[in-house]
């Protein structure tokens, strides 16, 4: 098996494929990643056991009686969580993508265990292990546990959701050309574009705003599909539109497969299929959204952004404000010409702070964050956000 740092040279927790444009090499890389990882369940809380990596006098130990991989070791212990897990006669480094999933599983969560020196840390999670009920699935990954899952969860590989995207897409739009992909040990993404349909759907968009914007959109429609096999993230797949800065803009909630497998009714893989059939009547869902924002006018169209970032703030989607700048540049010259702008119009320029964020080097990871934080925008109560007087900053 290729080592995961021949490909990886400074941390095995690295985004080791991102902003990939050649289809092939992406679609290489996923599979690759899939076949290097191993699902092992029925595994019983209890019989985990958790040991520190607190100094280099007890690496070398690890390393000597574990029979551990030394540069697995070394990047647990210099830029991972220090832990090691222990099932049977085998044992693992723990990811920093399985961290969250391990204070779960022992049933544990908090800031204080943040702020635990790693070797109390270690204890007050076997503490909770030990009385955890149920079983859990482990992920191994290129030699590492990169997750720990209950048995309710559902395992979708990514391949799989990424091959019937793009044949639902094509059969659906004529034709699905590879933009972009990124693709990490903890999430995946891509962008397929639609050249075939983007002069229909110019046409829809156009008809939708009816002139009510300070845009004129020849943006390319696309659709993207993400997904996650180390966290609760489900597997979702969006129609939207490509700006020209790269950008991928959707106007609609996307459509979510939850990995957990159910009773009654599609789950998994055969649910995610089936919204990937029905993609299309996502695109329409998504024009009359932007009908809907384009009908929605802003007295005060700073007030109303500034509220905005303060609410995604508010809920768990932070910001930094140098991603922030050129968006509030774009809103003060369009202010300077028409006072009162769409809602339509400012969910257009919050879209530039992705824009920002990748120009200034912001991981894949953090840039999908903020693209599906901005689609919580749209359901917004905008009528409370455009308030006068002053706006502070959160």
């Amino acid at each position: 098996m290729k080592k995961f740092n021949e490909r990886i040279p400074d941390t095995w927790e690295a985004e080791f494929c991102s902003g990939v444009e050649q289809e092939s090499k992406f679609l290489s890389t996923v599979s690759e990643t899939e076949s290097a990882s191993r699902w092992i369940p029925g595994v019983q809380a209890k019989e985990l056991s958790l040991t520190p990596l607190d100094t280099p006098m007890e690496v070398a130990e690890k390393l000597a009686s574990m029979k551990l991989d030394e540069d697995i070791v070394e990047d647990t212990f210099t830029a991972g969580t220090k832990m090691v897990v222990s099932y049977g006669d085998s044992h693992w480094c723990i990811s920093e993508n399985a961290r969250s999933r391990l204070y779960g599983t022992a049933g544990l969560q908090g800031p204080a265990l943040g702020r635990m020196d790693v070797s109390v840390l270690t204890d007050v999670l076997q503490e909770g292990l030990n009385v955890a009920k149920g079983d859990t699935q482990l992920l191994e990954r290129y030699g590492k546990i990169h997750s720990m899952h209950g048995d309710n969860y559902c395992v979708m590989p990514i391949p799989m959701l990424l091959q019937i995207a793009k044949r639902e897409i094509t059969n659906t739009f004529g034709e699905a050309a590879f933009k972009r992909g990124n693709h990490s040990a903890a999430y995946t993404s891509a962008i397929w574009t639609l050249p075939k349909f983007q002069q229909q759907f110019i046409k829809i968009y156009e008809a939708a705003i009816k002139g009510a914007s300070i845009y004129h959109v020849d943006w390319m429609p696309a659709v993207k599909v993400s997904s996650s096999d180390t966290s609760e993230s489900s597997a979702l797949i969006a129609p939207g539109l490509l700006t020209a800065g790269g950008v991928f803009l959707t106007f609609v909630e996307p459509y979510k497969v939850r990995h957990e497998k159910r009773a009654s009714a599609e789950y998994g893989v055969d649910a995610f299929e089936q919204n990937a059939k029905a993609i299309y009547s996502k695109m329409q869902d998504m024009a009359k959204k932007i009908e809907e924002l384009a009908k929605i006018n802003i007295a005060h169209p700073m007030n109303c952004f500034i509220g905005i970032c303060n609410w995604l703030n508010k809920v768990g989607v932070r910001i930094p404000k140098k991603y922030i700048g050129e968006a509030v540049d774009e809103l003060e010259i369009n202010l300077s010409i028409n006072p009162v702008l769409s809602a339509h119009d400012i969910y257009i320029i919050l879209s530039m702070i992705v824009s920002t964020a990748t120009s200034l080097g912001a991981s894949a990871t953090v840039i999908n964050t903020i693209e599906e934080g901005l689609t919580r925008v749209l359901n917004a109560d905008w009528a409370s956000l455009d308030i006068g007087g002053t706006v502070a900053w959160a």
